[in-house]
């Protein structure tokens, strides 16, 4: 369930034109509204928690929450920290998969970035490949995940080595 400000700033985002997108420049209060949504690591459940997160009183909240360009821009800036997030999310669990001895890194990996990966080896779709990842050992996974990265990253295997 979205938090009533995220969700109030997706509704007026959506009244935003193009040209007043184009033309809209954020302030530093923009900035801290965009800032706070992510900052605790979920957005503030209330309008004044929103404001206090983002150092502004509510009545100026309030009013920037009604230009919808201003609340386009903030939630393009909140979902560009998102997919920064999920960046990182990546990076760090592809390190684990790699260097961890337990393997449980290496599933999570691939259930959660690797579109081929099946958890049920009966659940393969028609034309699919059937890859049964629990019976390979910690190096053919590595070696797996070392191919898939070169075909991912356009990056040759001899490259690597």
């Amino acid at each position: 369930m979205e938090s009533p400000p995220v969700a109030r700033l997706t509704a007026v985002a959506a009244l935003a034109t193009a040209t007043g997108i184009e033309r809209f420049q954020p302030t530093d209060t923009h900035r801290a509204i965009a800032g706070a949504l992510f900052s605790q690591g979920s957005p503030p459940p209330t309008f004044q928690a929103l404001a206090d997160v983002s150092g502004i009183s509510s009545g100026v909240l309030h009013i920037v929450m009604e230009n919808p360009e201003a609340c386009s821009w903030i939630i393009n800036q909140a979902a560009e920290s998102a997919r920064f997030g999920l960046g990182q999310a990546y990076a760090r669990l592809f390190q684990m998969a790699m260097v961890s001895d337990n393997s449980a890194w290496m599933t999570l990996f691939l259930r959660r970035f690797d579109p081929v990966f099946e958890k049920n080896s009966e659940a393969t779709p028609a034309g699919g490949q059937h890859l049964h990842f629990h019976g390979m050992s910690n190096m053919e996974l590595e070696n797996f995940c070392k191919i898939k990265s070169a075909k991912r990253f356009g990056a040759s295997i001899e490259a690597k080595k």
